[in-house]
Formats: C-alpha cells, structure tokens, sequence
C-alpha cells in the first residue's frame, strides 16, 4: 500500500464519536407501542409551575447553554424549528393543553399534554437511559430542548417531528475527554454546515452530507504545532489534490 498524499490532514476517527454509541432523538420517545398511552395511568395532576423568564438577545441556538435553550422552550408552545420542518403541524388541543404526570413502561413524563393526552407543549421525559426536556408536538420532541443519555452524552438544540433536525450541539464523553459537534442536522444526522472538534486538538469544520464530511473544510491537525488546511471530502475521506495547506 502507498504512502498517504501528505497534502490531506491525518482524518481524525470521525466514526469514534458516533460509535459510543450512535445517538438518536428516538432513544427518548415515549414507547406507546410497549404499553404508551393505552396504559399509562396519572400519578398526580400538580399546579403548572412558574416558567422561567426567555432570555433576552438571539443567539444561536447551537451557542445557547442548556439553561436558556430551556428557558426559552418554557415560554413558546411551539417552535417551527431547524431545516426539515414542513411548517404543518396538528393545531388540535393546543388551546386546551394540561398539565400532568403519566407513568410508561420505559419511563415518566411530567408536563403538558393535549385533549388525546399526547406530550405536547413542554414537558420532561425520564427513562434509564436518559432524559429528554424541552418542547413536544403530538407526543414527539419537536421545538428545542435538551437530551441526555445515562453515558454522559447531551444533545442541546433543535428538533423537528422526534429526530434531531435544525441546530444542535452534541457532546460525547470518553474517559475525561470530549468530542464535540456544533452544526445541522437533518433526520437525526449532520448535515450541512458542522464543526467537529476531537479531544487531540484537530478539528473538521465544513460540510457535511448525511452524517458523513463531504464537501468544503477547514481542517487542523493535531495540538500542539497544528496545520490549518482547507480540503474538499467526498464520502468522509480527503480528496488530496484539492488540500491546501495555509
């Protein structure tokens, strides 16, 4: 096998990060089809809580902390979020939403819900494996809103129909490092505009097509005496005569 064209960044692992493992919007749906809304039963119907006040300015979404996204989340109903969203949505009962708690086979959620009882409005969804909170539409995550996973990893942006869909950040954890994603996302995958940055130092920052680097970059090698180059990737590999070192 021959040398690798020396013009091309080392590509850092982008898969690693994806493989601890995979996430999903729909690892934190509430499972109706294993006993759901047929036979969830109300634990208690409590007083709507004080919102928070939204915070003032409009960052981006995928800059916001956690805090605000959710503060923000607390006050709207609805949010027509991120690329993908076909801007219908079903409108019934969102005029008669309630607040409550409902027990599922692989969770509780306590929060708004519509006439059909259905997640909708904002409202916490907790499982063993994590915990969603932010906006619902029809009993699927659909605004913004925070997702975490037992294993450390946080989503933090928007949602569109139960994926990821819009602008999101995405932290994975490895021991005490990190990897971090802040950028598109379409159908639960990066698409779009996206930077990627690995606990080395290097950083992919550029496009990317269906969850994989695909398009115009601007790369960084490793830390310390890392290079700066800018790149064309097809299909999540360097195309080597398009890298220019700055």
């Amino acid at each position: 096998m021959g040398n690798k064209p020396a013009c091309c960044a080392d590509p850092p692992n982008q898969t690693m990060a994806e493989s601890i493992p995979p996430a999903h919007a729909s690892d934190m749906l509430i499972d109706n089809a294993a006993g759901g809304d047929a036979s969830s039963k109300v634990e208690k119907r409590p007083e709507e809580p004080q919102r928070p006040a939204a915070a003032s300015g409009e960052p981006s979404p995928a800059a916001k902390s956690a805090d605000v996204v959710l503060a923000e989340a607390a006050n709207a109903s609805t949010l027509e979020a991120g690329a993908g969203a076909s801007g219908n949505h079903s409108t019934e009962g969102e005029d008669e939403l309630t607040y409550t708690t409902f027990e599922f086979t692989n969770g509780s959620y306590k929060g708004q819900v519509n006439k059909r009882k259905d997640a909708h409005g904002f409202g916490k969804f907790t499982s063993k494996i994590g915990a969603y909170e932010g906006q619902w539409q029809d009993g699927k995550h659909h605004g913004e809103g925070q997702q975490t996973w037992s294993d450390g990893r946080i989503y933090v942006g928007q949602f569109v129909a139960g994926q990821f869909g819009g602008k999101g950040k995405m932290t994975w954890h490895k021991g005490e490092e990190q990897i971090t994603f802040e950028g598109d996302y379409i159908a639960d995958k990066k698409h779009g505009q996206g930077k990627m940055v690995w606990p080395s130092g290097e950083i992919y920052d550029g496009e990317w097509v269906r969850g994989k680097r695909h398009g115009q970059a601007k790369v960084k090698t490793p830390s310390p005496g890392g290079v700066e180059r800018e790149e064309i990737w097809e299909n999540d590999a360097c195309v080597p005569q398009f890298a220019q070192s700055k």
